[in-house]
């Protein structure tokens, strides 16, 4: 099966693939129910990526290390050239914002998004980073990692707790689903150039 070369869609306007986009594309790969841990250190400035089992190469711009039961494996992401001719795909990320309840350090989603987990969770704690957290620098909060017990088959309510943060730097938060903790969410502060 892997090596698997992927041509993903670029979300919006966006010129880097989004990481919710190539977790998704890597879970194809998983066992389900499997717990996982992905991580994207590097932003991914193509539409095009090579899916293969880690340790193959050190040039990993993305990986996903999954375990269940007695069995466990590790994916990585390389970046490949641009294909020139990437396909387009909406993320109404206001669709979570709008609809987000933060209340002191948790943000709360109460209507089933109109995507995946991960696609609700990325607006969801930016709703709540945009209220709790204060930055100094310009820049951006940016997806980096994500680290899940199992993918619920119920979103709602989708809940994030702030769990830490450095100013300027990074901030996680306990992902829980219809009332069962689930994980942790981290982001990265990245600063513009």
């Amino acid at each position: 099966m892997l090596p698997i070369d992927f041509e993903l869609p670029l979300l919006e306007q966006r010129t880097y693939l989004h990481g919710t986009t190539l977790f998704d594309a890597m879970m194809r790969s998983v066992p389900g129910g499997a717990a996982v841990s992905f991580k994207i250190p590097k932003r991914i400035d193509s539409d095009r990526v090579r899916l293969q089992s880690a340790g193959a190469s050190s040039k990993a711009s993305a990986s996903l290390a999954w375990s269940q039961g007695a069995e466990s494996g590790t994916l990585a992401a390389i970046e490949l050239p641009h294909s020139g001719r990437a396909r387009r795909e909406r993320y109404d990320e206001a669709w979570v914002e709008q609809r987000a309840v933060v209340q002191g350090m948790s943000a709360v989603l109460r209507d089933a998004p109109p995507y995946g987990l991960v696609q609700a969770l990325i607006p969801l704690f930016k709703a709540l980073l945009k209220r709790e957290i204060s930055t100094t620098i310009p820049g951006q909060w940016m997806f980096t990692r994500v680290d899940l017990s199992s993918l619920p088959r119920t979103l709602i309510p989708l809940e994030l707790t702030l769990a830490g943060s450095v100013p300027n730097t990074l901030a996680r938060a306990k992902v829980a689903c219809a009332g069962v903790e689930l994980g942790m969410l981290y982001f990265s502060w990245v600063a513009k150039n």
